[in-house]
């Protein structure tokens, strides 16, 4: 089996002495089996690849399916201007060199695909490096290659030292990525990575590019495997070559994983024992065990609507990696859920600040639960972060942490009367102010809410109503009619307090 190539790899990996051009429209596909040598006064074949080493025949009419080399002789104006692929090397007279040398380029492509094929081919000792290898030497720029969360866990980079010697390595460390560069491809991520066909890439204020070609294995989004232009900018050539390399290196990374199988982050699997009620190691009951002043906080994350948000995974992967040990985290029924380590110790560093941060920039809401030590109740604390995630959604204003602590009340009067709508706990009173606020177009109900709220001082309401003093004893007074109740019952007082509370909770969901 032989690799067939075009007009544009032929002439960009020809000596540099070699004048060429280039006529007709561009190939963008691997269309050019090895050249013949065209035989006077023959026909041509379709998709074949012809050199000429004389004259053209005046009767001989260019083929739009087949490909031209002319060696040092002129392209006919007729076959200039016809559209067909035609390749023009003007100064080397020597025929059979150039054929030769042609055919050395297609030998040299024929091994390359046979390196990419032979490893694709092994079983137990199968190595997707060796695949980055050869790409890395082709392409003399680095290759990278991300997981589904978009950290880097494959590098392929070329290397050229002081005696011209070139160094092809690859490096499988994972490669932790700060915050500052997460963020800068937030804006980019959550479209490129629904991209299924190759496409070039560029981060904002760089020149650098990248070509770039997602990796969807069974149709799921598991990586992406991308070739940068550190060293020298993309040739022409590089593009078609590159496609035909991603297609390799599809099917090697789908057999890369399925025979990897990592061990899964103590965090994931402590999460899930705890949820699932299971027994731990010894292992990870110390790595969630208290320090002395430390407790526990559970959080739910939300994506902020309205907003480029980070994918869930990709979220998920960062909190694991910039806060290793002390957040335990795990993707569980579509959303992200865990619960940290925080210290009152002084003279630590605040991890909820960092969290905050991490958040904003992602553009993520937390629900927080109050602090607990005992984990066996971590269900309850889960609970508690999911009511404020559920009960104020993340639209883009919201408060990036929002805690269960300043939200307790709500909670213990929506599960009181859970089972009836806030019109049926409405009484006469209530009913006959809101009457009469929709009639006159007056808010004396909001002003009952906020005088209740002030304890019934009149200093404090008038301020907090922009209202004179004189002024708001007048609405005090009409109301006092419209309610026809005692407001110096603090029963009474309690009530209006209570359902307001459930009012304003009504008017949220």
């Amino acid at each position: 089996i032989y690799m067939n190539l075009n007009l544009t790899i032929i002439k960009d990996y020809l000596p540099s002495e070699y004048h060429t051009r280039l006529y007709g429209p561009a190939q963008d596909k691997l269309v050019c089996p090895r050249p013949l040598l065209y035989a006077p006064y023959s026909g041509l074949t379709a998709h074949k690849l012809y050199m000429f080493p004389d004259i053209i025949p005046e009767t001989l009419s260019p083929d739009p399916d087949c490909s031209f080399i002319f060696v040092g002789n002129q392209v006919p104006a007729s076959w200039a201007k016809s559209g067909a692929s035609i390749l023009q090397i003007r100064n080397f007279p020597d025929f059979y060199q150039v054929f030769n040398t042609i055919s050395d380029i297609f030998n040299f492509f024929d091994q390359w695909e046979n390196t990419l094929r032979n490893e694709l081919e092994k079983q137990a000792d199968f190595d997707i490096k060796e695949i980055i290898k050869a790409g890395t030497a082709l392409f003399q720029n680095d290759i990278s290659v991300t997981d589904h969360t978009l950290q880097v866990i494959l590098r392929g980079r070329s290397e050229t030292d002081r005696s011209g010697h070139t160094r092809i390595s690859v490096i499988d460390e994972p490669h932790s990525i700060g915050l500052e560069y997460t963020e800068r491809i937030k804006n980019v991520c959550h479209l490129e990575r629904n991209i299924t066909v190759p496409y070039i890439s560029s981060m904002e204020n760089s020149s650098i590019r990248s070509y770039c070609y997602n990796l969807y294995p069974q149709g799921h989004f598991t990586g992406c495997v991308s070739i940068t232009e550190l060293l020298h900018p993309f040739r022409d050539s590089d593009f078609v070559l590159a496609d035909f390399y991603f297609s390799y290196f599809h099917k090697a990374f789908e057999k890369y994983l399925q025979s990897f199988h990592a061990a899964e982050q103590i965090s994931v699997t402590v999460i899930r024992k705890l949820l699932d009620k299971l027994p731990m190691t010894a292992e990870e009951k110390k790595a969630i065990a208290l320090k002395k002043d430390e407790k526990y906080i559970c959080f739910k994350l939300q994506e902020r609507i309205e907003t480029h948000f980070m994918p869930m995974d990709y979220m998920h992967a960062l909190l694991c990696t910039f806060f290793p040990d002390q957040i335990f985290t795990v993707i569980r029924h579509e959303q992200i859920i865990g619960f940290m380590k925080i210290s009152s110790s002084v003279s630590s560093p605040d991890p909820l600040f960092l969290f905050q941060d991490l958040l904003e920039k992602m553009n993520y809401t937390a629900g927080l639960s109050n602090y607990f030590t005992d984990l066996s109740m971590i269900h309850n604390f889960f609970m508690q972060a999911e009511y404020v995630i559920h009960h104020f959604p993340g639209n883009k204003n919201a408060d990036t942490l929002r805690y269960f602590e300043n939200n307790v009340l709500s909670y213990m009067l929506s599960q009181c009367v859970s089972d009836m709508p806030i019109e049926a706990l409405t009484d006469s009173s209530l009913k006959r102010v809101m009457e009469y606020d929709r009639k006159k177009h007056t808010e004396y109900l909001y002003t009952l809410e906020i005088y209740l709220k002030n304890e019934t001082s009149i200093t404090r309401t008038s301020e907090e109503l922009f209202i004179h003093r004189s002024s708001l004893i007048k609405r005090i007074n009409k109301l006092k009619k419209l309610l026809q109740k005692d407001l110096e019952d603090p029963k009474l007082r309690l009530y209006y307090r209570i359902w307001f509370s459930l009012y304003r909770i009504s008017t949220i969901s």
